[in-house]
């Protein structure tokens, strides 16, 4: 076996490599094989996942909270409410500050975010490789806030991005 996007696994010495992963989420990180048994345990950047027959099909534990935060914020008007960027999971936000009150409000990588101090109907969200994104209601909705920036030259994996503390409209 060898993980990296998928889980490969040779049965003639590394010769030949065939994909297990199925209906995985990508990027795999842990295995644990019971090659007696033909269960698999699985985690990758989408959780932890069981299958009981050498990898033909899996079933995801959605009880476990497995994930990475790229980045945190907090509203300074509610503290409860918070948005989060997920590593491959999304920009997610609560409103209750509770463990299970965290929904998808923008896709991809979610990577930094920001509530405007002064107005946290705005909100800027970001994707990987520079998708800034702005709110102008909360979160509910998001559009594209990248105009004027070259985004060959000046975007990363993850993309520093700060709302001006003395001029909030920057």
């Amino acid at each position: 076996y060898f993980l990296d996007l998928n889980i490969m696994k040779s049965t003639n010495g590394a010769r030949n490599w065939t994909s297990i992963s199925g209906a995985l989420h990508v990027d795999q990180h842990a295995l644990i094989v019971e090659s007696s048994t033909g269960r698999i345990l699985a985690g990758n950047d989408g959780g932890f996942y069981k299958s009981l027959n050498g990898g033909s099909t899996w079933t995801r534990f959605t009880s476990l909270p497995t994930s990475q935060f790229y980045d945190i914020c907090t509203d300074q008007q509610s503290p409860q409410r918070r948005f989060g960027g997920l590593q491959d999971n999304n920009t997610v936000r609560t409103t209750t500050g509770a463990v299970n009150d965290w929904q998808a409000v923008l896709g991809g990588d979610g990577m930094e975010c920001e509530i405007d101090p002064a107005d946290s109907n705005r909100v800027l969200a970001e994707s990987q490789n520079g998708g800034i994104n702005r709110s102008l209601d909360g979160g509910n909705s998001f559009s594209g806030a990248t105009s004027g920036i070259d985004s060959a030259e000046n975007t990363n994996w993850v993309t520093p991005i700060r709302i001006d503390r003395n001029n909030t409209s920057t």
